[in-house]
């Protein structure tokens, strides 16, 4: 990292620093500065937490003899990615997908375009958010719609 970005982020925390001390931080502000420093000391934990879960997720899924129980754990895979690996989370819900497919379930079909449409919003793929949601509504002979709602019967079908 160049030396001007240490210089800024000692000037951050020297900044933040000063306001604890202050009189005009308030104890909210202590509060809340005081539950994000908690949280960051503690994430190398949670991630250990988190990967140690996945790991067993996986095994579970590996080991199945049930295509249900397949579905479940790779849907739990999924949830256990989407905050830190979407390409990770992505490859689970194409797996949930090719399950529905193959074992002609269309609830899990749509399940798994609805979890790939909000894993695309969360990172910011509007586009693909967009289509994995057509993709769920087709599923679900639904229509994505204009008002407030969001989904109408779909009007083009026999």
């Amino acid at each position: 990292m160049p030396r001007i970005h240490y210089i800024f982020v000692l000037f951050i925390a020297l900044g933040l620093c000063s306001c604890l001390d202050s009189s005009t931080a308030t104890q909210e502000q202590k509060d809340c500065f005081g539950q994000i420093q908690c949280a960051l000391d503690s994430a190398p934990h949670s991630r250990q937490l988190l990967d140690l879960k996945l790991q067993d997720y996986k095994r579970r899924a590996a080991d199945c003899s049930s295509v249900e129980a397949t579905y479940y754990y790779n849907k739990l895979i999924t949830g256990g990615y989407a905050s830190f690996d979407s390409d990770s989370a992505s490859l689970y819900i194409s797996r949930n997908l090719l399950l529905a497919a193959q074992h002609n379930q269309p609830e899990w079909t749509v399940d798994s375009w609805l979890q790939q449409s909000s894993l695309n919003n969360s990172i910011g793929l509007l586009e693909d958010a967009a289509a994995a949601l057509e993709g769920a509504a087709d599923e679900a002979d639904l229509t994505v719609g204009d008002g407030e709602s969001g989904y109408g019967t779909r009007t083009d079908t026999v």
